[in-house]
């Protein structure tokens, strides 16, 4: 199990400890279907970081699934060991696949067992995010229209500026100032007792994990909350016209632990 080699090489665990995550069980089931609540749903591309499996971020993809979104998670071998533009040119091409399969569908007719997913996704509205080093990919990506928000979790490089609105979710101490001159509405936001590996799953792996020195003190439910709590409203704000999410405002009495910076370009 690659999540299980991960968590041994990145803590220096012994593969013998962590067995039990095999008894692991996640509410993603292969047969089921999509909602009849919403007419469509907006589209979520999950980026991974080339050095994580994308599973370590699984009650995140969750978290968004149960607001609404539609979560495609790019495996991890896609990505890994290249440039910033290929993983930008992967994330881009997995919209591509997503357009052939829906309009491929449609020329199916409605009676087809799988015809059901024409028509349900919004591919006018997608958006894309990822987790550390796949910031770099979610941002270049974020440059060529083909995505209408982002989100980098971790990470915030020095000077690029993505063409579309666009969140940075950082730990404790990391939050360099927005630039003044920001091209689409950015949000920088900095989480308090929080460390990178906070964001993810990985946390949640034993009681015994913030002893490792990885994490902040921070509660990981807690943190997870918050990641969702700010992503999904993120997201539902920049996806949907005309949506007002008030924790995108300024700051939150739910969520004392953040401090949120706002810049919109000038006009």
């Amino acid at each position: 199990d690659r999540h299980i080699a991960y968590l041994s090489s990145h803590y220096g665990l012994p593969v013998s400890l962590l067995g039990h995550l095999s008894l692991v069980r996640t509410f993603s089931f292969p047969t089921a279907r999509l909602s009849d609540e919403l007419p469509q749903f907006r589209v979520l591309i999950a980026c991974p970081d080339a050095s994580r499996p994308s599973s370590h971020a699984t009650a995140l993809t969750e978290d968004l699934a149960s607001h609404g979104f539609v979560v495609i998670t790019i495996p991890d071998p896609g990505i890994a060991d290249t440039s910033v533009e290929d993983p930008a040119r992967e994330v881009s091409r997995y919209v591509d696949l997503m357009e052939e399969l829906v309009f491929g569908l449609e020329a199916l007719g409605p009676k087809d067992e799988i015809g059901w997913l024409a028509d349900r996704l919004d591919l006018a509205r997608i958006g894309v995010y990822g987790l550390d080093q796949a910031g770099l990919a979610v941002i270049a990506a974020c440059s060529g229209g083909t995505f209408r928000a982002g989100a980098s979790v971790g990470f915030q490089p020095a000077s690029p500026r993505p063409d579309v609105p666009f969140l940075y979710i950082h730990p404790e101490n990391t939050n360099d100032p927005l630039p003044d001159d920001v091209t689409a509405t950015t949000y920088s936001l900095t989480v308090r007792g929080a460390m990178i590996d906070n964001f993810g799953d990985d946390a949640f792996v034993s009681p015994l994990m913030p002893a490792l020195g990885r994490f902040g003190p921070i509660d990981s439910y807690r943190a997870s909350r918050i990641t969702g709590a700010y992503l999904g409203a993120f997201f539902n704000k920049h996806l949907t016209r005309g949506t007002v999410e008030p924790i995108l405002d300024g700051p939150a009495e739910a969520y004392p632990e953040v401090t949120l910076q706002i810049r919109d370009p000038e006009e």
